[in-house]
């Protein structure tokens, strides 16, 4: 009952849903060639999933000194099923720390559903769960409102995760699954959603609807449609680091220009935040970038003196040693003269 719930939640229980286009669409490389039990998907390249469980709200509603857990199971075709499992957190079910990271990859994303239960871990009870469709699952740091175990649901139960998608280069012979499970028409028509800091406006960002090949000089124009002086601006990623030492926070974020034809989708899926940092698409003028980097240019210099200074008093220090090197075998030698006529 929940996993058909799931199915029918995003058209708002009402409706149809397609069948998966590999099963209908004959313009789908594996149309009539797909088996959902076989497991030698050696020719396709899957997807990879990163998923964070971060923490929770009020996930043990009925218990009060709960010790949660957090059980993630992914259900699809037989190589596309996984189960993990994150530590309990004891005797703490109002604001549980998890931040316990899991990757699987997945071949056939659209008969794919998530299923995240939290789990009392000493009577084994299942006190929350949600079922999801993969394809649902948005990029990105959310929360995730729980339901009971008959699909009601709980309005002050979540989870808080962070989501990733990243389509791996295939190697080989192997192929994308995305495009074996679909047609290259539904592909171009597949939107993504960008968002953009900086755009002239009352809002600080902007979120646009792009697709799977649109370029960063496409991007722009679409920006800048209503926009005077339309080319000074250009688009820059920026990456911001993510350490609690207050040196990463002062440190000034990475930035690169990003090129007209570059594909503004392939931009956004490097970034890596389990490297420690996070990136973001930035609208900016070349007098703005001009500016910040004057500043870092003076903040460059000043490095630059304190550097200069600490080489000077170095060198002041090795001539000072040097002169009283040569004192002493100044010394040395008119010992030597000295020695001789004794003898």
């Amino acid at each position: 009952m929940q996993l058909n719930t799931a199915l029918f939640e995003a058209n708002g229980h009402c409706g149809y849903v397609l069948k998966p286009p590999v099963l209908w669409d004959r313009c789908c490389p594996l149309y009539q060639q797909l088996c959902s039990l076989e497991r030698d998907v050696e020719s396709i390249s899957p997807t990879l999933y990163s998923l964070t469980i971060v923490s929770g709200q009020n996930v043990c509603p009925a218990i009060g000194a709960g010790s949660p857990c957090v059980e993630v199971e992914v259900m699809g075709m037989p190589v596309d099923s996984f189960q993990f499992r994150t530590k309990p957190i004891h005797r703490n079910s109002l604001n549980p720390m998890w931040s316990e990271h899991f990757r699987f990859p997945v071949h056939f994303e659209d008969a794919c559903f998530l299923r995240i239960a939290v789990v009392e871990n000493n009577s084994y009870q299942t006190t929350a769960q949600r079922i999801l469709p993969l394809r649902a699952l948005k990029p990105g740091y959310r929360h995730i409102q729980l339901r009971t175990q008959h699909n009601e649901p709980l309005e002050v139960s979540s989870l808080f995760i962070y989501s990733r998608r990243v389509e791996e280069s295939p190697t080989g012979t192997a192929l994308p699954a995305a495009m074996l499970f679909s047609s290259e028409e539904r592909r171009a028509a597949q939107q993504h959603k960008v968002t953009v800091h900086g755009v002239p406006g009352r809002e600080p960002f902007t979120v646009v609807s792009v697709k799977e090949q649109t370029t960063a000089g496409q991007l722009l124009d679409t920006l800048l449609m209503s926009t005077d002086g339309a080319s000074e601006y250009f688009l820059c990623e920026e990456k911001v680091s993510l350490g609690k030492e207050r040196s990463d926070r002062k440190r000034c974020p990475q930035q690169r220009p990003v090129a007209p034809e570059e594909e503004i989708i392939r931009v956004i899926n490097s970034w890596q935040p389990e490297e420690g940092y996070v990136g973001r698409i930035c609208l900016k003028t070349k007098e703005e970038m001009a500016r910040e980097d004057k500043r870092k240019g003076i903040s460059f210099v000043s490095e630059l003196k304190k550097l200069t200074s600490c080489s000077q008093s170095v060198v002041a220090l090795a001539a000072q040693e040097s002169s009283h090197s040569k004192d002493e075998s100044s010394r040395a030698a008119y010992c030597v003269p000295l020695t001789e006529t004794r003898e």
